[in-house]
């Protein structure tokens, strides 16, 4: 006779209470850990959305793609969840054909948009095997839901940062994913896009989000007089072309440019300034799943021969005339004060730009003001000209200021242009 419990005893007890009042969720294994041995072998997929407001080219979802070996990022943006078909079967025939590797498996939460019979027909039919999550497990399919979180919370950070108008979330989610493409991730030797092509990629051509951007207006754009470029606002990069994509603010639409210099130092929301203000983008949860029709262009423009990330929105979207009512959040921080930045882009770079300018009557103006200025103070004093002696050149210098009441005023001031100096 025992005086004491023999454990194993113990352990072979069956008790249905304990079980049912004890019982926990079996824990997923690490995301980070490649389920796959190369490249399109394994594919993660998830939906965003709705999100509002709609983008600048109308969409309300972004779908993104997770390649398993490579840890890729490929994000689409939808205006509706019927278009996930088209979305990933066009994926399916680009990359095969570029990569000549071929999908094997696709993963899924069980959205409506994922579990139909129009997709689960195709992926029988090419071979594909599609593996859905347990119903209330998203972390089944935590690869794809982390990407979402991912993009969504750079996005956040690149319009708060920029104080662009919410309705460029789409340009900043996409900018997001060609930025974590080439960053480092936990545990890889390698960034994504050197797994996905074979070799270290060039990266000089990565710019600031939201930053000013001078560009070049081809000649049969423009008349005799007008200057050669004209002032946007940099939104990301082309797809399957070396290029950026610029918010050209005089015409108000998006363009893809390849001269361009940047300002990373300024960045220009006078466009976008209004008494409306939005401060957060709204998503809405949907029990299937979410999505979006955007994709980003990856590879660089010094080191692409093709698109790697995604699929850009509208190439080139000519805005609506009620762009001025597109509510934008200004920044907190910069209540206090206001910036002469602001104005960058309208300000001109020499006394030519000026007379050009559609503003010359008040750079004249401004002009006038200084020469009373410098008369009325006796700055300089007229003499003849000493021999053999070459005149420093002088060069106007403009600016716009803002009052306390928000009137814009427009400087000049007259400088020597001391650079132009030999020392002997």
């Amino acid at each position: 006779m025992k005086d004491y419990i023999d454990i194993d005893d113990a352990n072979d007890f069956k008790c249905e209470t304990c079980d049912i009042s004890k019982i926990t969720r079996k824990t997923h294994p690490n995301i980070d850990i490649n389920q796959s041995s190369e490249i399109l072998e394994l594919l993660h997929a998830d939906l965003c959305g709705p999100i509002q407001p709609e983008s600048y080219g109308g969409a309300k979802y972004f779908m993104v793609l997770v390649d398993d070996f490579s840890g890729m990022y490929f994000t689409y943006f939808l205006k509706n969840k019927n278009e996930v078909f088209d979305i990933f079967s066009q994926f399916k025939t680009k990359y095969e054909n570029l990569t000549d590797k071929r999908i094997k498996k696709l993963r899924t939460d069980n959205g409506l948009e994922f579990v139909n019979e129009q997709l689960d027909t195709y992926l029988a039919n090419s071979g594909i095997f599609h593996e859905n999550t347990i119903p209330y497990n998203s972390e089944s399919n935590g690869k794809a839901e982390r990407a979402n979180r991912i993009l969504l919370e750079r996005a956040r950070s690149l319009l708060y940062e920029s104080e662009l108008p919410l309705k460029f979330w789409a340009e900043a989610i996409n900018f997001s994913t060609q930025v974590s493409n080439v960053t480092p991730r936990k545990g890889k030797e390698r960034i994504p896009l050197e797994t996905w092509i074979g070799k270290k990629p060039k990266l000089n051509y990565l710019k600031k989000f939201g930053c000013v951007a001078y560009f070049h207006v081809p000649k049969v754009m423009r008349h005799k007089f007008d200057v050669p470029g004209r002032c946007g606002i940099m939104l990301g990069y082309a797809r399957d072309r070396r290029g950026y994509r610029i918010y050209d603010i005089k015409h108000r639409k998006i363009i893809e440019e390849r001269s361009i210099k940047f300002n990373e130092s300024l960045k220009d929301i006078n466009e976008f300034d209004h008494k409306t203000k939005v401060n957060h983008l709204e998503i809405s949860a949907e029990p299937a799943a979410n999505e979006n029709n955007y994709s980003i262009p990856f590879e660089t423009p010094d080191d692409a021969t093709n698109t790697v990330g995604g699929e850009i929105e509208t190439p080139v979207v000519q805005m609506n005339n009620d762009v001025n009512q597109i509510p934008v959040r200004r920044s907190e921080r910069l209540k206090a004060k206001q910036m002469s930045t602001n104005l960058a882009c309208n300000v001109p770079n020499s006394y030519l730009e000026a007379n050009n300018s559609a503003d010359w009557q008040n750079w004249e103006f401004a002009m006038k003001n200084e020469l009373d200025s410098l008369n009325k103070h006796k700055v300089w004093e007229i003499v003849n000209r000493p021999a053999k002696t070459k005149l420093v050149k002088s060069k106007w210098v403009y600016s716009l200021k803002q009052s306390d009441n928000g009137e814009t005023k427009y400087k000049a001031r007259l400088v020597a242009a001391g650079f132009n100096q030999i020392k002997k």
